[in-house]
């Protein structure tokens, strides 16, 4: 689920207008690990180059990197993906820089990404009080909401295809603004949404939500130019990966590793669970989730019994208690510092490590960045990020979805 409220913003303090260029610095860092320290020359930006991977039919390429049109800031730790958007008469519009959530489900892409050709049909409410009105969603984030108008539009990620599903559209001009009362009170429709929300605050031209459920389960209203009714609208924005022909039970972002700060990285984004010869789970660990997406993550001699894997987090949220904090928010230790942790569901259990280094000031090209870190907002939560995924392939089965290895939901990883 996206952070992008605290993270762009913080990162826009610590790391923007340092200068653009390519140039690469070299530091001595310390690694601190279960009680032996390391010493050994670490590469602070590098090209980051990944060889080219021939993708197959369920398979969709995903970058990280600086999104392009973002000059005030870097897009840290945001993986980009690629998709198209049909409207019924077959006019499309192909949109780079979509941010790939995990945390979230349902296309969410601007207006003005979309473009004026492109004549999506709108959803109206069945309602009868509201009957034929137009209906836009307030969907909330971790730290922010977003709200515009839902439309059907046919999707393509890659060569997947969902056909005349609910999206929702932000920042759309013809739309009543977020601003706009709910009837019978003087309480705005959605009123953590920013006003001027662009793809310039937003770090993305979207975000394609690809999360462990089907359906957003967010707020939605039938709306007049005066105001909005709370209604039950005739379908959710749902994850698209659900609405696919085949391959729909779930999908396993793979990411390479890292081991220092760099430009950009490239992984891919499988669609399907257990389907087919490049999806199966052998090998992984299997970890149910609850109702609500959690796992429990045990982390520097503390359990959390409600936390998740997000790409859409371009930091790991975590409690270390001590650790010193920078001026943006984020953790920064004197040296690079890897903490043992533990990802578990009923007896099953991954072991692993966090490792966690101070952003420090770079250049606007560096966007991975393998060892951001941040408080977690809750004390019950760990929000492992996108830095989780370096060196991983993580997979998500839709809650309900079969397969081979069990009844989603459930995250599993290699």
């Amino acid at each position: 689920m996206p952070r992008l409220a605290l993270a762009a913003a913080a990162l826009a303090l610590a790391l923007a207008g340092c200068g653009g260029g390519g140039g690469s610095t070299s530091t001595t860092t310390s690694t601190t690990t279960t009680g032996t320290t390391t010493t050994g020359t670490t590469t602070g930006t590098s090209t980051g180059s990944t060889s080219a991977t021939t993708l197959a039919a369920n398979q969709l390429a995903v970058t990280v990197e600086q999104e392009p049109n973002i000059t005030s800031y870097i897009t840290a730790n945001t993986p980009f993906v690629t998709v198209t958007v049909c409207d019924a008469a077959g006019q499309c519009s192909t949109i780079d820089h979509v941010l790939l959530d995990t945390g979230s489900y349902g296309l969410r892409v601007f207006a003005s990404a979309i473009g004026a050709n492109v004549q999506l049909t709108p959803m109206t409410s069945n309602a009868s009080t509201t009957s034929g009105q137009p209906i836009g969603e307030c969907a909330s984030f971790i730290s922010s909401s977003v709200w515009g108008p839902v439309r059907y539009a046919t999707l393509h990620m890659g060569s997947m295809s969902a056909s005349q599903i609910p999206i929702q559209v932000l920042a759309d001009p013809s739309f009543p603004a977020e601003s706009t009362a709910v009837t019978g009170t003087t309480r705005s429709v959605c009123g953590n949404a920013s006003a001027s929300a662009t793809e310039q605050q937003f770090g993305a031209k979207g975000v394609l939500g690809v999360g462990l459920f089907k359906d957003d389960t967010q707020l939605y209203y039938a709306c007049t130019a005066a105001s909005c009714t709370r209604v039950t609208p005739p379908q959710q924005v749902a994850n698209p990966v659900a609405a696919l022909p085949s391959d729909n039970n779930g999908v396993i972002l793979s990411l390479p590793a890292v081991s220092a700060n760099q430009a950009s990285a490239s992984g891919v984004l499988t669609f399907g669970v257990d389907t087919q010869s490049d999806n199966v789970l052998d090998g992984y660990t299997v970890l149910p989730a609850t109702s609500a997406g959690d796992i429990t993550v045990t982390l520097a001699g503390s359990t959390y019994p409600s936390s998740f894997i997000d790409s859409g987090s371009n930091a790991n949220f975590i409690d270390l208690p001590g650790v010193a904090v920078d001026s943006s928010g984020f953790y920064a230790p004197a040296q690079l510092t890897s903490y043992p942790a533990t990802l578990s569901s009923g007896a099953t259990s991954y072991a692993s490590s966090i490792g966690v280094q101070a952003a420090g000031s770079l250049p606007l090209g560096t966007a991975v960045f393998p060892y951001l870190a941040a408080p977690t907002v809750s004390l019950q939560s760990q929000d492992l990020g996108l830095p989780y995924f370096y060196g991983k392939a993580i997979a998500y089965a839709i809650n309900g979805a079969a397969t081979s290895h069990g009844t989603g939901p459930y995250y599993a990883i290699h």
